[in-house]
């Protein structure tokens, strides 16, 4: 399924438009008959008819990633961000959209940041604008001690057979015990 056509800027190619579901192409494969389409479209078209799409000859699923000049030209297209409703201005070429998305749109609410309000725990942006450091700080105590708990259920004996050490003699495991300052 495509990227919809509102979302680039000015007239788009017609070569870059899937047949299937007429919007621009994402993950482009192309068939035996050099025909270009979605990977998701044509994976949902041959689950039910075993034609391509455009000139009809029979068609089994021997696809092929589209040429890499193709998917130069076709990562060169401009988008708007997918959070320009939430007043995101980028223009992004579409190589450069889901790192975009991702890694520096502060209008993701599911990206992560860095709390600067105290904590300094890594959180989404939706955490950072309606909880607390206090909710951050016992989110993070409860997966530690969620881990610890997993950690605890795992045997000794099991621990020593999956490194392959000895029970019976000091191991590196133990050493740390042993040297540790005592209170």
């Amino acid at each position: 399924m495509g990227f919809s056509l509102d979302l680039f800027f000015g007239k788009i190619d017609d070569s870059f438009i899937c047949v299937i579901c007429a919007q621009v192409l994402e993950i482009p494969v192309e068939s035996t008959c050099e025909h270009i389409f979605c990977n998701q479209c044509i994976e949902d078209w041959l689950a039910i008819r075993s034609t391509c799409p455009v000139c009809r000859i029979s068609m089994v699923r021997n696809l092929k990633p589209a040429a890499r000049y193709f998917r130069n030209l076709l990562d060169k297209l401009e988008r708007k961000c997918d959070y320009e409703s939430s007043r995101c201005s980028s223009v992004l070429k579409l190589d450069n959209f889901a790192d975009h998305i991702n890694n520096h749109c502060v209008y993701n609410p599911n990206s992560k940041k860095t709390c600067d309000k105290g904590c300094n725990t890594i959180i989404t942006r939706r955490e950072y604008e309606t909880e607390s450091c206090f909710s951050h700080l016992s989110k993070a105590l409860k997966k530690l001690e969620d881990k610890q708990v997993e950690q605890a259920k795992f045997p000794r004996w099991q621990l020593c057979y999956n490194m392959n050490i000895s029970l019976s003699e000091p191991n590196i495991l133990e050493y740390a015990q042993w040297n540790a300052p005592q209170e």
